[in-house]
């Protein structure tokens, strides 16, 4: 199935006399949650969706502790999560800069092999919008600078 995008209009930020430049805008069908993901994961195993519920609270307690611990949880073709900080405010000298400088952490993500080659191969479908307001819609396959990225 292709990645839907819809075609937005952005001026510059900061320049309100900047000309528009259209740019492509992802689209979603709709949210899948956890419980329906581990139901579908069911029916194609041998795991029950309670077992992989449990297994998947489980995982994510262990890798909050992981990168709690300042580690990168390595996870394979999914890929790699660690923790970043955000300096709040930075000081002149190096001496001068204490944990309290920090603004806060965020979780980082890089996608491993099979998601990169996700985005390379993706094609791509542009919502459009009808005179009677219903949405049709038109495939585009990837430029060469393969697709998009996660």
């Amino acid at each position: 199935m292709a990645q839907k995008f819809v075609v937005v209009g952005r001026k510059k930020p900061g320049d309100p006399d900047s000309t528009v430049k259209y740019y492509a805008q992802a689209k979603s069908n709709r949210n899948v949650t956890i419980d329906e993901i581990c139901e579908r994961t069911s029916e194609r195993s041998s795991y029950s969706t309670g077992e992989l519920m449990g297994a998947v609270k489980e995982f994510l307690i262990e890798m909050k502790h992981v990168l709690q611990e300042g580690n990168i949880a390595e996870l394979g073709a999914l890929g790699n999560f660690s923790l970043s900080v955000r300096t709040g405010q930075p000081t002149e000298k190096a001496e001068d800069f204490k944990a309290s400088n920090i603004k806060d952490a965020k979780v980082r993500f890089y996608p491993g092999k099979d998601l990169r080659n996700l985005c390379k191969t993706v094609t791509f479908e542009l919502m459009k919008t009808t005179a009677s307001g219903s949405t049709g819609s038109e495939t585009q396959e990837p430029d060469e600078e393969g697709g998009g990225g996660l």
